[in-house]
């Protein structure tokens, strides 16, 4: 289950990557609300004083995400199952192949935005070997989830040098982008493809 806890900006309206924001948050569990102090751009650990309930959630405060209200719209995802390869690396010569995850999504406040699902494969060194793109547009609902999508990033074996097709760790980074390109969540997994 991905919770999104409501936010409102209560001071300021300057904002940006090491900002910290001051807003008050509602409890998604019991609908207490409290002031806090976060970061922006980057996942906080939030509490509530009165059930208890604890959750982490990406915050950015922008442009794209601040509503007229001052209501901060948020993303949460997780990744759902393990990862996969519908053809062996190893033995796929120069055929095509595909490594897909699953993933679950939960948007407040995006109703009528665009919004750009990324997925990378990168080595564990940082050299990016693959991403691929796709777009979700909510249009009719403020709070939406989106269960066991399928994302998959395109894998050509013969594109990857041979060089990386070893026990090498690889990370699997989901980024959920603004259609400006702000970072809106961003979650990390690590495994071996090549085995």
């Amino acid at each position: 289950m991905i919770n999104l806890a409501p936010m409102i900006l209560t001071a300021g309206m300057s904002w940006g990557i090491g900002r910290t924001l001051d807003v008050l948050v509602k409890c998604f569990n019991c609908d207490y609300v409290k002031n806090e102090r976060i970061a922006n751009v980057q996942k906080n650990e939030l509490g509530c004083y009165n059930c208890g309930q604890e959750y982490v959630q990406f915050t950015n405060a922008c442009d794209f995400t601040v509503s007229p209200d001052r209501n901060i719209a948020h993303v949460g995802a997780i990744f759902r199952g393990g990862f996969g390869v519908d053809v062996d690396p190893v033995d796929s010569r120069d055929l095509p192949g595909w490594l897909f995850f699953y993933t679950s999504l939960r948007m407040r406040g995006f109703m009528g935005k665009q919004v750009v699902v990324k997925g990378e494969l990168q080595d564990y060194d940082g050299r990016e070997v693959f991403s691929e793109y796709s777009m979700i547009y909510p249009l009719a609902q403020p709070d939406v989830c989106f269960n066991n999508e399928r994302q998959s990033l395109p894998v050509r074996w013969d594109s990857v040098p041979v060089e990386y097709r070893d026990e090498r760790i690889f990370a699997v980074d989901l980024k959920i982008l603004s259609k400006y390109g702000d970072l809106l969540f961003q979650e990390r997994y690590l495994t071996h493809i090549w085995k």
